[in-house]
């Protein structure tokens, strides 16, 4: 690469000589680049990236947080009975003990294996919370079904 007059240039044949480009500037050989026909092709994309990534818009990790505590805990207070339950609230109470606490496995999970593939120093901790988290959650839904059980008899 070749700096002219602060524009960074490539050697890429163009269309007019099939040389390469002494001096031109980028905009110039894009439009003449004989390979991508002014089109961006990998040369072109490749000398015009920068070097920062791409930040995200919101965090993998607080992604997971809402997943496994947030969302969870408003879906067990949305399906609540405020009152005295009978038999359909235990019902709706149980079902949304399953939901939370299935949300919750998957939401764990899903972080687990996002910070994995993102080769973080720190992914086994991750992948300890997700174990946690799906004992947890199976031991919810256990009591769950118990406590549905008991209170269904008792009506």
């Amino acid at each position: 690469m070749e700096l002219f007059d602060g524009v960074r240039t490539l050697n890429v044949p163009t269309a007019t000589n099939g040389r390469m480009p002494s001096k031109e500037p980028r905009a110039d050989r894009l439009r003449d680049c004989v390979v991508c026909r002014g089109e961006t092709c990998e040369t072109h994309r490749m000398s015009t990236q920068t070097g920062t990534q791409k930040r995200r818009a919101v965090s993998p990790v607080l992604i997971g947080f809402a997943g496994i505590i947030i969302v969870p805990f408003f879906i067990v207070l949305a399906t609540n009975s405020w009152d005295a339950p009978d038999a359909a609230d235990f019902v709706r109470m149980a079902f949304g003990t399953v939901i939370a606490s299935t949300l919750a496995s998957v939401a764990a999970w899903w972080l687990a294996f996002n910070r994995v593939k993102a080769g973080r120093s720190d992914r086994y901790w991750f992948w300890g919370v997700a174990g946690i988290v799906t004992l947890s959650s199976i031991g919810s839904i256990s009591s769950a079904a118990e406590t549905l059980l008991v209170q269904l008899n008792n009506s």
